[in-house]
């Protein structure tokens, strides 16, 4: 058989074999590959040609250097050789010897290479006498998607990679995995719902890696794979902390510290189906199980003694009935806040509800983190589970409550400024503001000139990020002329919560606009130009597209930016009855017209239980996560303001037929 046909059916089987997939070099070097290549012919099968033997000619050699040792994986996890073509004859044992080197020395790194290809298929040489001899050489096309100029670079990208997943197939734990599975089902980790598909494809790695019988090459085989780096991810550290052997609720802590905003804190401990079974076991030994299956609370639960406002349209719904009041339409209106009169929460509920017709709120995008229902029990219990003498609870929903200037600070931006520009935003893009001014020129993150003082998100792809980012523009001193401010995406990581918002501050005036579509990778957004005359701004232009003022949003069928009405007004269930029966921080409630909570929420927390019951507090910390009250078209939600933490709202009271409009300070 002539050399010709032994060529032509490796250059089919090496188009075949790297069609597609990743490929894979040997550990073997390529004077190894060469040598067992000329070593391989038995006697008298590579004859002298001339001063070298017949097979030694530098296109082969290229060839057998250059791809010789180049494998993939097939889907039964073996190694395929580009040696791997039947042969008849002594061109047979080349191959099988070759095969068999390439094979046993297992995977050492990916498969790059700067050339397209090696080798040559024919040429031509004229010999003594005027005669053309055809020369039939070894030769191949690499695919495009493994010739790169920076194959060191690339190849040792994915050799950090390939230790990292094997690192964490071997260190990361099955039950460690379920365990995180199941703390993502019951709602127990921030935003754990974002991991659950990461979690499951590397559980599913896992137990495939588990039953391999060659597992450098199973790991080789998902080294491009999203598994790679799952270990150094937040939720893989996660993960790592529970196969380490680490308590759940410490493991849980610290994802939490890496993921959630400064102010999150988790409400509950996360839960287990083992947990939960043992928690209603011990429950039930106590006699108390009964005591916290919850539902939402009505209206009908709560008597006239215990609300300091309630609109006449809903009075007839309350306990004790009150069917025979009048009942009155309040239509809400649109009002102007200019003239909104500054007061004190304690000289609002004592100078100006009493008496109140009817009240109208209109919340902000800082109050989305206010919003709260009130729980009850389902039925009456003989016992009593907090320490107050009612069986009511309320539950806020867990949302950022800081303002834009509060976030800036927080990060540490400047505050105190002539004029300040803020970038506000709530996913894991990285968002950069930038600005033009007289004295400066382009202003931005490498380039900050002063006045630039907070970049965030601007980690690589992978690496932790905050959902709540800002950055900030801060002048000292302004000079006259043309002040431009626009965000450029930088980097766009997520198609959810998208758009951003800027407040802008020159003294007493501060105006916030919103983008609210989504910002493409690499498009820049103007957002608006700043007139200054005299050393003072003369004037402010938003950009199209900006939204003048405080974007209007949604929450529980509630619109911000509008009044609405205040169907009632109570202290949390702590401050109900006599005062010196009251206890714990005081909450005001405002129960909204329309406003729905669509998720189920907890009953009750552990820090409302009597004090007697705190040797309990797993088992009821467990329950209230598990057993969670469901949601109801019949609700008491709207939102809330804790005594220990400041805030502000625009509140309108229709009294004596005439209506004020208040900001009310708590």
């Amino acid at each position: 058989m002539p050399f010709q046909d032994f060529a032509a059916r490796m250059h089919e089987h090496f188009t075949q074999m790297t069609a597609a997939g990743e490929l894979f070099h040997a550990n073997v070097s390529r004077d190894q590959l060469w040598d067992t290549y000329l070593g391989a012919f038995p006697p008298g099968t590579n004859p002298v040609f001339r001063q070298r033997t017949e097979h030694d000619c530098s296109c082969c050699r290229q060839f057998v250097k250059g791809v010789g040792g180049m494998v993939s994986i097939a889907p039964d996890g073996s190694l395929r050789t580009i040696w791997d073509v039947d042969m008849p004859g002594h061109y047979g044992v080349v191959a099988a010897r070759m095969a068999a080197l390439v094979r046993g020395a297992g995977i050492d790194r990916v498969y790059r290479s700067k050339e397209p290809g090696y080798g040559t298929e024919s040429n031509v040489e004229t010999v003594e006498g005027g005669h053309d001899i055809t020369w039939h050489h070894f030769h191949c096309k690499l695919p495009s998607r493994v010739v790169v100029p920076n194959v060191g670079t690339v190849v040792g990208t994915h050799a950090a990679a390939f230790q990292v997943l094997r690192r964490g197939l071997q260190d990361l734990t099955v039950e460690a995995l379920d365990t995180v599975e199941d703390l993502i089902a019951s709602n127990s980790l921030y935003r754990g719902e974002e991991h659950l598909a990461v979690v499951q494809r590397f559980a599913s790695v896992k137990r495939a890696y588990d039953a391999a019988a060659h597992k450098d090459t199973f790991v080789w085989g998902h080294v491009s794979t999203s598994a790679a780096r799952f270990r150094n991810t937040a939720i893989g550290t996660l993960v790592q902390d529970l196969s380490g052997g680490m308590g759940i609720e410490q493991a849980v802590r610290r994802f939490e510290v890496k993921v959630a905003p400064q102010n999150y804190q988790r409400t509950s401990s996360p839960i287990t189906k083992g947990m939960v079974d043992n928690a209603l076991k011990t429950l039930r030994g106590l006699g108390l199980e009964g005591a916290v299956h919850r539902r939402l609370a009505t209206i009908g639960d709560v008597s006239p003694a215990d609300v300091l406002f309630v609109d006449r349209s809903v009075q007839p719904l309350m306990k004790d009935g009150l069917a025979d009041l009048l009942m009155e339409e309040v239509k809400p209106q649109t009002r102007s806040m200019k003239g909104a009169v500054d007061i004190t929460a304690d000289a609002f509920f004592a100078d100006v509800l009493p008496g109140a017709e009817g009240v109208e709120m209109q919340l902000a995008r800082e109050h989305l983190g206010n919003f709260v229902t009130l729980t009850a029990p389902k039925e009456p219990s003989t016992g009593r589970l907090f320490k107050w003498d009612n069986d009511f609870a309320w539950v806020y929903d867990g949302n950022v409550t800081d303002s834009i200037k509060d976030r800036v600070k927080a990060a540490g931006g400047r505050v105190v400024a002539l004029m300040r520009v803020s970038l506000s935003w709530y996913n894991g893009d990285d968002l950069d503001i930038h600005a033009r001014d007289p004295k400066h020129g382009h202003i931005h993150y490498a380039r900050r000139c002063g006045v630039l003082d907070v970049d965030m998100n601007a980690a690589p792809s992978g690496t932790l990020f905050s959902r709540n980012a800002v950055e900030n523009l801060a002048w000292q001193s302004l000079v006259d002329g043309q002040y431009e401010v626009w965000v450029h995406q930088y980097a766009k990581r997520e198609s959810v919560d998208v758009g951003f918002e800027i407040e802008y501050a020159y003294g007493h005036d501060v105006r916030q606009a919103t983008y609210p579509k989504a910002v493409q990778q690499g498009a820049n957004i103007p957002v608006c130009t700043i007139t200054v005359q005299g050393g003072k701004v003369a004037a402010l232009t938003w950009a199209p597209g900006m939204v003048g003022g405080e974007a209007s949003t949604e929450k529980w069928g509630v619109p911000t930016g509008q009044m609405v009405p205040v169907d009632s007004i109570m202290l949390s269930p702590n401050h109900w009855g006599p005062e010196d029966r009251r206890t714990g921080n005081r909450h005001h409630i405002f129960v909204l017209r329309g406003c729905k909570t669509p998720d189920r929420v907890r009953g009750f927390f552990n820090e409302y239980l009597r004090s007697d019951l705190h040797g309990q507090r797993k088992v009821f910390e467990v329950l209230a996560g598990k057993l969670k009250c469901e949601t109801s078209g019949d609700q008491l939600s709207g939102v809330g303001f804790s005594s220990t933490r400041r805030a502000s709202v625009i509140i309108a009271v229709r009294k004596d037929g005439t209506t004020r409009t208040y900001n009310v300070q708590f």
